[in-house]
Order: structure tokens, then C-alpha cells, then sequence
């Protein structure tokens, strides 16, 4: 049995079309953190719930989060308009008490929509951020007072 080089070619491209597919079209990480998007999004989600000591957080009508300290992920449901789309952040402090927040993201939708999920949620990163260090701040000035 001989293949033509057209049905070799027609092969060839739906190959690279299911690979490019599989692909997200979009995803975002920070130094140090990373998310497989390769794995898709239904992996991903089954192997983010399948973390020891994993419990829901708090959910709405659009997504839902999951998390154990240090780690949350947020997922988004149907009728999201990111949706598929996963988002894990990493809240790390260091023996000197300082904090900093990392993010991964897969979008598997709308890359728009995910953008709009990403810039939101580094907001929220920010302003937690900031809300840490007033606190530490706060907490610092009242230990010098008490003594």
C-alpha cells in the first residue's frame, strides 16, 4: 500500500493541528512558579483537588477556590467568561517576614477574558501586598511602644 504525498501532507497537518490544540492559547507564570498548561484543563483541575489537605474556600456562580497554605487555586465554572481557565498563587514569607505572592495561569478560552482574570488578580496581589506590610508595620510600632 503506497500513501500519496497529499494524503501524507493532509495527515501531517491535522497532527499538528491536534498538537497545536492541546496547546493553550494563552498562559502566565512568575519567576519560580509554574503551571503544565500542556496537560489541559481537566488534569490540571484533577490534580490541583488531588493535593494533600486541599479544601474549598469560597465559590460563586463562575468559579470556585480550593486551597492549603501556602497554596490556592482558583477555578473558573461554566458561564465564567474566561472559562476553561486555572490560576494557582503562592503566598511565601521568609524567615525575615517578608511576603511575596507568586501566580501561574492557564486559559484555555477567550484570551482576552483571561487577561482581564491575570491583571485582576495581580491587583489583588498587590493590594494584599501592601495590606501585609501596614500590618507588620503597625505590629512592629506596637512592640517598640510596649517597651
Amino acid at each position: 500500500m503506497t500513501i500519496s504525498a497529499s494524503a501524507i501532507s493532509l495527515l501531517m497537518f491535522a497532527a499538528t493541528t491536534a498538537a497545536e490544540d492541546e496547546k493553550p492559547p494563552h498562559f502566565y507564570e512568575d519567576d519560580d512558579l509554574q503551571l503544565d498548561c500542556t496537560l489541559g484543563f481537566d488534569n490540571l483541575k484533577t490534580s490541583a483537588l488531588e493535593i494533600e489537605g486541599i479544601e474549598l474556600l469560597s465559590q460563586n456562580e463562575t468559579q470556585v477556590a480550593y486551597g492549603v497554605n501556602p497554596i490556592s487555586f482558583t477555578i473558573t465554572k461554566e458561564g465564567h467568561p474566561a472559562h476553561p481557565m486555572i490560576l494557582r498563587r503562592d503566598i511565601l514569607v521568609d524567615d525575615d517576614d517578608k511576603v511575596d505572592v507568586k501566580m501561574a495561569a492557564c486559559g484555555y478560552g477567550s484570551k482576552e477574558d483571561a487577561d482581564k482574570v491575570v491583571k485582576k488578580f495581580r491587583v489583588m496581589n498587590e493590594q494584599f501586598l501592601l495590606k501585609y506590610k501596614l500590618r507588620l508595620k503597625d505590629e512592629t510600632k506596637k512592640d517598640v511602644e510596649a517597651e
